[in-house]
């Protein structure tokens, strides 16, 4: 059996706070158990013995490979269009940014929003 793993990296942090180092309004979210809200699909690889038994996780383990990248791409993906628009992503983080007020409370409520229609 083989396993492959994501060809994909992590944005650079410093390129992608680019994108909101002009603004004056910031909102900082972190996804509480952020990997475990992502279900598995191939359970059995993911199996692990122990002196009890086996166990086998339904949810992605922040230790697996390419944990973080899948995390990273499914928050982008679900987020969509926003991202670096309103919103920076990294990993379980969200940096929602706006000129003002106003305009970081409407990028939040899409930001949630979006969220909200991925369930």
């Amino acid at each position: 059996m083989v396993i492959e793993t994501f060809a994909d990296v992590l944005p650079i942090l410093e390129v992608t706070l680019e994108h909101c180092k002009s603004k004056r309004f910031y909102a900082m979210f972190d996804f509480l158990k952020g990997f475990w809200q992502l279900p598995l699909s191939n359970k059995q690889f993911l199996s692990y013995m122990m002196d009890k038994g086996i166990f086998t996780p339904t949810r992605v383990s922040q230790v697996s490979a390419d944990a973080t990248l899948h995390f990273q791409s499914t928050v982008e993906m679900v987020i969509g269009h926003l991202v670096n628009k309103c919103v920076i992503v990294w990993i379980d983080d969200l940096l929602v940014f706006a000129d003002t007020q106003e305009e970081l409370m409407d990028s939040i409520e899409a930001v949630l929003t979006k969220l909200d229609e991925y369930g």
